[in-house]
């Protein structure tokens, strides 16, 4: 699992770099076969269109493990605020939720690569159930990250990160439980979308994170009120 992230950015590089020789000189960036209705497809040279998203898939790795670092960890703790640690104002421990945040990160990087891979398929031209199988990561990734919500801990990088929730880790690991199912339940839908009318894949999967982002405020104070009365 430690090593899932590299090998995933590796692979997509080597098909990216297998397919450039094969693209046309200028690629169309046709998202069409992503939407219910169509687009205006933009050109770009091939070598953007092979290399700019691989970059940044390495980028977002070189930064993610760097802020992971002896180093990095030093480096993030003096540019936060203080109360955005783990409870009492402390440093951030990532080591005791590094297989989660290692997990997260897979799982971004999935979702980015499953687009990547999806628009070279289509500037080659292949037939094959594109939409489909790009939904199914879209899926399968929100199931994932609902999987492992509620073993994230209080900390700086993600999840609910007010400072009210990462000094109460009660309060954070009740409503990131709430989170986690709703993220699982949201990924089966999706998944159910994706193998029915798949050009929804990608609206379904908004849909959720949307209805999650309005719901945030509403699940905090939830947790925090159910704590309070608990403590009384």
């Amino acid at each position: 699992m430690r090593r899932l992230p590299e090998l995933l950015v590796l692979a997509v590089c080597v098909v990216s770099a297998a397919a450039f020789t094969q693209l046309p000189s200028a690629v169309a960036g046709d998202v069409s076969w992503l939407l219910p209705v169509a687009t205006p497809a933009r050109e770009a040279p091939r070598a953007f269109a092979a290399f700019f998203i691989p970059a940044v898939l390495v980028l977002l790795l070189v930064v993610f493990r760097w802020a992971q670092s002896a180093r990095g960890k030093a480096a993030t703790s003096d540019a936060l605020p203080s109360w955005l640690g783990t409870p009492g104002g402390h440093a951030p421990e990532y080591e005791k939720f590094t297989s989660a945040l290692d997990l997260i990160l897979l799982c971004i990087l999935a979702l980015v690569s499953s687009i990547h891979l999806g628009m070279l398929a289509s500037a080659l031209a292949w037939h094959g159930p594109i939409s489909m199988l790009v939904g199914l990561v879209f899926g399968i990734v929100l199931a994932a990250m609902g999987n492992v919500m509620p073993r994230l801990r209080p900390n700086p990088i993600a999840g609910l990160r007010t400072e009210a929730m990462l000094n109460d880790p009660t309060a954070w690991r009740n409503a990131h439980a709430i989170f986690g199912r709703l993220w699982v339940i949201g990924g089966t839908l999706v998944i159910v979308v994706a193998l029915v009318a798949p050009r929804y894949s990608l609206i379904a999967m908004l849909a959720v994170v949307l209805f999650s982002v309005m719901a945030a405020p509403f699940v905090s104070r939830q947790a925090l009120g159910k704590r309070h009365n608990s403590a009384t």
